[in-house]
Order: structure tokens, then sequence, then C-alpha cells
């Protein structure tokens, strides 16, 4: 991507004067409560150094997570989605068995591991959702057939063709299908921007939704990014109305 959409990022994270993993977001005794928690619970899998056992002899496939490839899953999205994901299937096939403040901690943890810094009050869920990961240059736009989610205007062009206008660079997402209530109103706050993007297939790419209800609304669109030139477009999995209308 060119200067200008990252230039384009960078005003997003500025407009919303939102947190980032190098503001300090958890606590240095967290990350060592996780360091414990981790390596009972989740080094089998993933290795003492976080270093993964994907290719290995082992028989579980895990990831790695630490390093670029850790950073290059998850960056440009919350660490709330990252929290849920280790809420909702770590560890495998058990993930009941460890608390969700003990699961916290792990994250703190893997913060600790990635060098992003301590701070003066420990990660809740809460602030999660409102933590952005980001490489330590900053945000950078994300990739072609990246799962995203992004806030603008549905406007109607043609009675089959719609596309989302006043729109700011897109957000990582790992849950593309689903739309949650905290989302929805951290998004109602979001400005709007002046991006465009097309939205192929609208009228059928989602079982149930009908965009004539949105039209002319500000709303929270998720779905897969595709990039070429004079052609960015995001195939719509979920969509959400943020506001009656787009505003000014």
């Amino acid at each position: 991507m060119g200067k200008v959409s990252i230039l384009i990022v960078l005003f997003w994270f500025q407009s919303n004067a939102g947190r980032t993993v190098w503001d300090g977001v958890y606590t240095s005794d967290q990350a060592k409560r996780g360091q414990t928690a981790f390596a009972e619970k989740c080094a089998s899998c993933h290795g003492t150094a976080l270093q993964g056992t994907e290719g290995s002899a082992i028989e579980v496939d895990a990831p790695p997570l630490v390093g670029p490839s850790f950073l290059e899953k998850w960056r440009e999205d919350d660490i709330g989605d990252l929290f849920k994901y280790i809420q909702d299937g770590m560890p495998r096939e058990a993930a009941t068995t460890v608390p969700d403040n003990v699961k916290l901690d792990i994250l703190a943890f893997l913060l600790q591991s990635n060098d992003f810094p301590a701070g003066a009050a420990e990660l809740n869920p809460q602030a999660a959702g409102k933590i952005m990961l980001t490489g330590k240059d900053g945000p950078k736009p994300l990739p072609t057939m990246t799962p995203v989610r992004a806030v603008g205007c549905l406007t109607q062009v043609s009675p089959t063709v719609w596309t989302l206008t006043r729109a700011f660079e897109p957000a990582r997402t790992h849950i593309p299908g689903e739309i949650t209530a905290d989302e929805v109103t951290t998004s109602q706050t979001q400005p709007l921007g002046t991006l465009t993007f097309k939205l192929p297939n609208l009228d059928f790419a989602v079982p149930g939704l009908k965009p004539a209800e949105y039209k002319d609304r500000k709303v929270l669109v998720k779905g897969v990014i595709y990039r070429q030139p004079n052609n960015e477009r995001i195939n719509v999995t979920a969509m959400a109305p943020l506001a009656p209308a787009c505003g000014p």
C-alpha cells in the first residue's frame, strides 16, 4: 500500500485516541503469574520458549506465539479478539479448565514475551477490546484477503450495487461472521473517513440481511478485504447498523 493509505491508518488511530500494546497495558506481576500458568497449561503445545511446534515431530501442530509470524497474524486487531480466541479455544479441547483471569495473565505474558512494555495497571477484559496490537512502527494497512471490520456509510449506487463510503482503513478481525454488542458500542463513536469500498453481491451475501433497511446509515461491516487498484472491496459476512443516518 502507498504512503497515503499509511497516513490514513495513522490518522484513524490518532483521531480515536486509542491505546496500543505500546502504552503499557499489563503489569510485570501479571505477566509473571502468566508465565507460571503458561508453563503449566500451554508450553506442552506451544513450546517452553513460545516458539511453537509447527512442522515438528510432536502430534499437536501449534503456531509460535512470539516473533514476526505472531505479529502478522494479530496486528491491527484489538487484543480483545486475541483474548476471546484464548478464552474460547485454549487449551485445545480443554478451554473450560482454565479460568478467565488466568488466561488474562497468560495474555499479559504473551505481550511481555513480544517485548511490549509493562505498565501500572493490570489488563482486564473491558480494556482489552480497546487496545490495538501494532508493530513498533505503528499501524499499517492490512493485506488482501484479510478478514476485517470497517465503519462507514452504506450507499446504494444502483439497484444491485452497494458501497461502503466515508470509511476509514479497516481493522483486522478474527471473528468475521459475528458482530458483538461491545463492537457495536465501540464503533458508534468512530468517526467517518474518506475511503470507499465496493460490497459485491451484498443482497445475497448474508442470509437474512436486507441492505435496503440500512441504506444511507452508518454501519459496521465485517468481511474479507480484496485490494486491487481502483477496485478495493469487502466481501461482507456480517453487518450491523450504528446510527439512523450517516451524519454530516
